[in-house]
């Protein structure tokens, strides 16, 4: 999976909030204010070798991530959760490369489409 395909869900998340927009748009505003400095001091706790840390940034980044729709960001988040859990560092340096990448184009969706 190289390349993996975005995936933003809204209406999915507005669903999961009645429908209601301008949570969304808070709840949106908060991941991308979070969100950044999680995803440094997961890459700092994966290269330090640091397996709880990353396991508890994994978990708490995959409930923002869903929150906001964004569910491949959140299957990579509990992959990387699930993989650091049952084997350790060796696999989380693939995982967390896709999972950057994927955040990233989440992120620049969020501040384009949803104006946040």
């Amino acid at each position: 999976m190289d390349n993996p395909a975005v995936s933003l869900d809204q209406a999915a998340a507005l669903k999961r909030l009645d429908g209601d927009v301008d949570i969304y748009r808070v709840l949106a505003g908060v991941f991308l204010e979070d969100a950044p400095v999680q995803m440094d001091k997961l890459g700092e706790a994966i290269g330090s070798g640091d397996v709880q840390c990353a396991m508890g940034i994994a978990h708490t980044l995959k409930s923002g991530a869903r929150t906001v729709g964004a569910m491949l960001l959140g299957e990579l988040c509990a992959e990387l959760e699930c993989g650091l859990a049952t084997g350790g560092q060796s696999p989380a340096g693939d995982v967390f490369a896709r999972l950057l990448a994927e955040y990233r184009q989440i992120a620049r969706l969020l501040e384009t489409e949803i104006g946040c």
